[in-house]
Formats: structure tokens, C-alpha cells, sequence
């Protein structure tokens, strides 16, 4: 008893709400009381309890009476503010109605979220990624299952904002690190009995990270295809075949008449969009390849191409 009692001197201090011990200390008398079956001793406390109870209440409806006030023309997370203060005031009702089921541990934690809430700075609407309300509720692990889920939908709404799923992944990407990023309250919990919020939230993360990844690799190749069917819409067909096609293409870079990178990076450039007779789709490397090695033919094939050309220029 010693050692519970300087551990909850020293672990809710703030939460002195009578002369001279904390309501840790008097929930450990009480189960002390009723453990050792002394009904005496178990009426006072019954009675200290109530009275506490009645402090608590009047302190958290205070506290939901601002917030509502303050928080009145706060254009974030209305939804989850106003399941939040309707949670506050069933607690409220238990503590008048039910106090004996209650935990001090519940109290503690329904006084600090009210606390905190309470702090906010209502008149900034300024956010970056999570709302202050948000940031108090995961602070806290508020791991109610109807907030989870409106967080979870609320986060999915804001993913799709993306118009590919390059960016929808960005978008997950940066609220999985403004999650990682912001402060938990140790040992805090809404229902000690439920899945901490982090937790979820991680899995939820993780699976829509890996979901995403599955979408943009799909996308990348119907974007591939489609960036195929469009060159092949957009071929010039060359009356020449392959190799004195490429001839032409070395002896234009070697020449600077036409002046690229590399060779490879002209090739690669043109050749997807030339077609011959004989080739729907050519290949850049392997036509490079072929020009550094021509057959006669080849090169007899590229010379009367030019020639022709030349011709046509001196007509004009």
C-alpha cells in the first residue's frame, strides 16, 4: 500500500481533487476496503467517491460547455469533435449515474483528452496534414472504433485527391510520415480492452501503401502500352529497309548534321517512330548495331537514297 500510494502521488498529481490524496490513492482504498470486507470503511469511501464524482462532473461539463463555445466556427474535423463531446457527456451522465464502474483510470483520461481539447487553438485553421483535434486524439490513442474508421476515411479521401497513383502514392507517403511523426501520450488508452490506435493505423498504412504500389504498377504498364500504340500511330513508314535507314542515321551524327548526345540517344530518339516495308517495329540498339558492320548492298541502297535527295534539293 506505501508503494502504490508514493507511485500515485507521483504519477497523477495534477488530478488532487481533495484535501491532501489522489483519487489513485482513494480508488486503491476502496478496493483495499472491499477486499478486506469492511463495510465501514467501505460506506466513507463510497461516499468520498460519490462526492469526488460529483467535482468531476461539474469540472468536465465546464470543460464541454467551453469547447463547444470556442470551438463553434472551427471548420476541421467537425464530425469527430462533435462524437468526441457526446462521449464526454455520457461519461458525464456515468458519473453520476454509474461511478462505481468507473476507473481512475477512465477519470484521468476523460479529464486530460477534455483538457487538451480545450487548449486548442480554435481560431487558426491553418493545417498541414492532421487537424489539432486529430493530432489530441492520437496523442491520446483514442482507439475508439467509429473514430478509427472516420480517420481511415477521412485519410482515403485525401489519398484519391490524386489524379495517378504516382501521387496518390506521394499522398499516402506523406501522411504516413506526418503520422509517425507526431507525439503519443505513454501508457494513455480510450479502451484498454481494444487494439491501440497506432497499431491500426500502421497495418492501415502498410496495406494501403502496398495497395497503391499494385496500382502504379499497373498504371506504369497500360501507360507503356499506351505510349507503344501511340508511336505506332505516329510511324513514318521509310521506303528504305533497315540497314541503309541506319546508315544514314550514323552518318547524319558523325557528320553533325544532326548533333545528339550520343549516338545511342539519336537512335533512340528516332528510330521507335520510323518504320520500314518490311519491319513494323524497329529496334534502336539493334540498328545501331547494324550500321558500325553494311554490306555493299547497304551502303549502295543509303547512297542512291541521298542522291535522290540531292536531286530533289537542286529542283527546287
Amino acid at each position: 500500500m506505501v508503494n502504490n500510494y508514493a507511485n500515485a502521488i507521483h504519477e497523477h498529481q495534477g488530478y488532487d481533487f481533495s484535501a491532501g490524496y489522489s483519487l489513485e490513492l482513494m480508488d486503491i482504498l476502496i478496493k483495499q476496503a472491499l477486499r478486506v470486507g469492511n463495510p465501514t470503511l467501505r460506506s466513507i469511501n463510497n461516499r468520498t467517491y460519490s462526492a469526488q464524482m460529483t467535482l468531476v462532473r461539474e469540472e468536465m461539463n465546464t470543460k464541454i460547455i467551453q469547447i463547444k463555445k470556442d470551438s463553434k466556427h472551427y471548420p476541421h474535423s467537425r464530425e469527430v469533435l462533435d462524437m468526441v463531446l457526446n462521449r464526454m457527456q455520457i461519461f458525464v451522465q456515468q458519473c453520476k449515474d454509474n461511478f462505481e464502474q468507473l476507473t481512475l483510470k477512465t477519470i484521468v483520461y476523460q479529464l486530460e483528452l477534455a483538457h487538451k481539447i480545450q487548449r486548442i487553438d480554435w481560431d487558426n485553421h491553418e493545417i498541414i496534414a492532421f487537424s489539432p483535434v486529430d493530432e489530441q486524439l492520437i496523442y491520446m490513442n483514442y482507439n475508439s472504433r467509429s473514430y478509427i474508421a472516420w480517420l481511415e476515411n477521412w485519410l482515403s479521401e485525401h489519398i484519391r485527391k490524386g489524379e495517378s497513383p504516382i501521387s496518390q502514392l506521394q499522398q499516402v507517403q506523406f501522411y504516413r510520415k506526418a503520422f509517425a511523426q507526431l507525439q503519443r501520450r505513454p501508457e494513455a488508452v480510450l479502451h484498454e480492452d481494444y487494439i491501440s490506435l497506432h497499431e491500426v493505423l500502421a497495418d492501415w498504412f502498410t496495406h494501403e501503401t502496398e495497395y497503391l504500389e499494385s496500382q502504379l504498377d499497373i498504371y506504369m504498364k497500360a501507360k507503356s502500352v499506351i505510349a507503344r500504340e501511340e508511336q505506332t500511330k505516329n510511324r513514318i513508314r521509310c521506303s528504305l529497309s533497315a540497314n541503309p535507314l541506319a546508315l544514314i542515321l550514323r552518318a547524319a551524327d558523325e557528320s553533325r548534321v544532326i548533333e545528339a548526345k550520343s549516338l545511342n540517344s539519336m537512335f533512340q530518339a528516332i528510330v521507335p517512330y520510323c518504320s520500314t516495308p518490311n519491319t513494323e517495329e524497329l529496334s534502336p540498339g539493334a540498328l545501331r548495331s547494324h550500321s558500325y558492320y553494311p554490306e555493299q548492298s547497304d551502303k549502295d541502297a543509303a547512297i542512291k537514297a541521298l542522291q535522290k535527295m540531292i536531286k530533289k534539293i537542286e529542283e527546287y
